[in-house]
């Protein structure tokens, strides 16, 4: 799926769904009002959405379903045209990770080495 907002800096910024080939799965999914929004990014652990305000030094976050949440200010320091940021897009950085237990990992061994000696047989 796709997520775009239907103009950069737009107020209200509405969000909608597509399909890759296009489509539109869903219209105004989020609809992040007085707000110039910009990117979008979405959190799988928490199922959030966090949208950009270019110009308000802030983010606002939204649930699975596009229900607000709160909006976030940015700390210190303060950039030097006063108290904008300008941000325009957002992007998250995570690394899903499966661990293995232990007795899994000697099964897996174990089966590997059974099948190595089964093929020196043959």
């Amino acid at each position: 799926m796709l997520i775009s907002n239907r103009g950069d800096g737009e107020s209200p910024g509405i969000y909608d769904v597509y399909d890759t080939d296009g489509n539109v799965l869903q219209a105004d999914l989020i609809t992040n009002n007085d707000r110039g929004s910009t990117g979008i990014a979405f959190n799988p652990f928490n199922d959030e959405y966090y949208v950009s305000n270019i110009n308000e030094n802030s983010f606002s976050t939204f649930d699975i379903d596009g229900n607000f949440i709160a909006t976030t200010t940015l700390g210190l320091p303060i950039p030097p045209c006063g108290s904008c940021r300008l941000i325009e897009g957002l992007s998250f950085d995570y690394a899903q990770t499966i661990p293995i237990p232990e007795q899994a990992s000697l099964l897996l061994l174990e089966i590997g080495l059974l099948g190595l000696g089964l093929s020196r047989r043959r």
